[in-house]
């Protein structure tokens, strides 16, 4: 089976999420300049003992592979065709409403 996409044009998506992984990441350096300019290191760790650079980074991390998945779903991908005929039964039903001046 072949894939296709449907929107190829979308595609332009995934350089805003290159700069979003970009601007998260100069984000991540500058917070750390910026703690140890302010502080000294010992008075910088006891100010950080309770957040943890792991969960930071994880979240980084769900927030580009979210960026990425939604921009692939907006390519539109499709897997292959599969025609198959389907017989159907109905009825035609019509409403007739007569609005002539005899009818009034």
């Amino acid at each position: 089976m072949d894939m296709q996409f449907n929107n190829p044009s979308n595609a332009l998506y995934f350089w805003a999420v290159v700069a979003l992984f970009g601007l998260l990441l100069f984000a991540y350096a500058r917070r750390s300049s910026l703690l140890q300019r302010v502080a000294c290191k010992r008075l910088t760790q006891r100010l950080t003992k309770s957040s943890s650079n792991g969960k930071r980074k994880l979240r980084i991390a769900l927030l580009i592979a979210t960026a990425l998945t939604l921009c692939a779903s907006i390519l539109d991908p499709r897997w292959g065709t599969k025609y198959k005929e389907v017989e159907q039964k109905g009825i035609d039903t019509f409403f007739v409403l007569d609005v002539s001046r005899s009818m009034l």
